[in-house]
Order: C-alpha cells, then structure tokens, then sequence
C-alpha cells in the first residue's frame, strides 16, 4: 500500500498546470480504417455522452486534485460495481491503435477489474476486464473494454472554470499553490460510451450515475485530507471493496 500525504506543506507546495498535451475531443468511433463498412445487423452499436462538473472549492489547490486523481486508484475504488482491480503489466500495444491516448509513456498502467452488477435483489452478475489509464499535464484519460463488447473513454480534467467552452489549444496557465481570490477550478470529465445498442439504456443510466458518483467523491477525498491535514489512502495492486 502507499500512502499520499497531499497535504504536507500547503505554505511552499507550487501548482503548474498546464493545458493538457492531448485535449482533442474524444473521437467518435465507427470502425478501424482497415475494416468495411459496418453492415446492419441485429447487434447494432450505439454512443452515449455523459459529462460531470465538480466544483473545487476556492481555498484548496487544484494540484491537490490532479495529484490525486494522476495516482488512478481512486476511480476504481469510488466505482460502486468495482469488487476488486489488480494492476497488470503495461504494453505499448495498449494503447497503440487508439488515438485518444498520446505517445507511450511511463505514466500508462494497467488494471484487471472484477466487476459485480446488481441487477435483482439476490442476483448479480459478474465480469472482468481491463482498463488503460495515462496521465496529462493537468489530468487523466482511461478506457475500459468492458463486457460484451463495451468500451468507456473517459478524461479528467481540472480546470479554470472561466476556461469553459475556450479552445482545447489554448496557452498553458501557472499560478501559485493557493488559489487566487476570485479564482474557481473544476474538475471536469467527459466519458463516451460506445456498446451494443440492446444494452444501451440500461447501460447509459449505469455510466451516468457511476462517474457523478466518482468524480464527486475523488475531490470530496481530497478536500477532507488537505483541510484536516490527514493523509489519503490510495491503494495499488489487489484491493477487495466491501
């Protein structure tokens, strides 16, 4: 286990978050190049968008939240269908082949999920499957290829909230540990959903209620540890939730 004391040393810690390197929208996916044009059949596929905005209160350093959040753990751990996640090995060819993802680097990791759905008082299903995180300057991007053929891209951001609707490219932006007066920071996700269109609404419902929960719990984390100056827990490896 390994333990992150984010709030050490709020007097001297220096935030410098820049724009991401890769803030392109998520693409919407169709097929592969090389593959024909998908043909109708029974097992069409649909996409569904879910957005969450998280308020940072104005008095906690937004580094605070990308360090965090930049440790992936906790988005696993705040997933209420997450039963256990086990870090596996890495290989570029994770990431290789899709272009929501940057160049390889050493902040890629990878994690086996075991996933527990309540469907019925009583009944449940399970099902593993991997997920792919790598880092940004200013946040994360992940993608799940969960069950039946199910991905889920999803990228955090923390943000100015005046940078709401401005351009991905826009200049990098620096500032001191503490958040000037006035100033309000976001953290800001954006998950595309791309499955079978049979499961697609009951899946949507699942997606959009797991991520609010994620999200909000993440900062609610770390807003508890810095104002109480009390160390967060964030867990690698093989982890049972309760």
């Amino acid at each position: 286990m390994l333990r992150l004391l984010i709030c050490a040393d709020k007097a001297v810690s220096h935030l410098d978050i820049s724009t991401p390197q890769y803030q392109d929208p998520i693409p919407v996916r169709t097929h592969a190049p090389t593959d024909p044009p998908p043909q109708p059949t029974i097992a069409m596929r649909s996409q569904h968008w879910t957005f969450v905005t998280i308020p940072i209160p104005t008095n906690l350093p937004p580094q605070t939240v990308v360090t965090y959040l930049q440790t992936y753990a906790p988005t696993l751990r705040h997933n209420d269908h997450v039963a256990s996640f086990t870090e596996v090995a890495s290989e570029p060819v994770d990431i290789a082949n899709d272009d929501f993802f940057g160049p390889w680097d050493d902040s890629v990791r990878t994690f086996q999920i075991h996933e527990v759905t309540r469907l019925l008082p009583g009944i449940s299903k399970e099902n593993r499957w991997p997920v792919v995180f790598q880092s940004f300057p200013n946040g994360i991007n992940s993608r799940a290829n969960a069950h039946v053929g199910t991905i889920v891209w999803a990228r955090w951001t923390v943000r100015r909230r005046a940078d709401v609707g401005s351009p991905a490219n826009s200049e990098s932006t620096t500032s001191s540990s503490a958040t000037e007066i006035g100033e309000e920071w976001e953290l800001y996700e954006e998950v595309l959903m791309d499955g079978n269109t049979m499961v697609m609404p009951f899946a949507s419902r699942i997606i959009d209620k797991v991520h609010q929960e994620i999200s909000q719990r993440l900062v609610d984390d770390v807003v508890k540890a810095y104002f109480n100056e009390t160390p967060v827990l964030v867990v690698s490896g093989d982890i049972e939730m309760d």
